[in-house]
């Protein structure tokens, strides 16, 4: 059984990452957006799953797929911040940087938050006698994107 994860990881974990005096006052908004996310107890299936997908279930357009390419700007020669690096010291930062937007735009990342957002709109016990046509073609529409996306994925 997998283990729970309550509020109290993220609040943890956010407390940490901003505690400090050096911390960009990004990163605190971006913690603090986390914590009231995770906190919020008005959240409804509906509200949950546009979170989910904005975090990271949507295949291109998501908070993970942003934050690969933030790692990849900062680290790149466009950050004024790096011209005073040697060229070896640039590329070597690049590609890294590179590296790790790759690993953090890998589609396998999405798919179990795609399989939680589709486990959220189904609905919990399933009688295909008394689904109406419309809701057979809606199910039967779901099942085939879940079952696209895991024949998508690379192996």
């Amino acid at each position: 059984m997998p283990r729970h994860t309550d509020a109290t990881d993220v609040i943890d974990t956010c407390t940490d990452i901003t505690d400090g005096t050096n911390i960009h006052p990004g990163i605190r908004q971006i913690a603090a957006g986390l914590i009231q996310i995770v906190t919020d107890r008005t959240l409804d299936p509906a509200a949950t799953t546009l979170i989910l997908s904005q975090l990271a279930g949507a295949a291109d357009s998501n908070l993970i797929h942003a934050f690969g390419s933030a790692i990849a700007h900062l680290t790149s020669p466009d950050n004024p911040a790096l011209s005073s690096f040697t060229d070896d010291q640039a590329k070597k930062t690049s590609r890294y940087g590179y590296l790790a937007r790759l690993d953090l735009q890998d589609p396998d990342l999405a798919t179990n938050t795609s399989e939680a957002i589709a486990a959220l709109d189904t609905p919990r016990e399933v009688n295909p006698m008394h689904l109406t046509e419309e809701q057979r073609k809606e199910l039967s529409r779901k099942v085939k994107q879940v079952n696209k996306r895991s024949e998508e994925r690379p192996r």
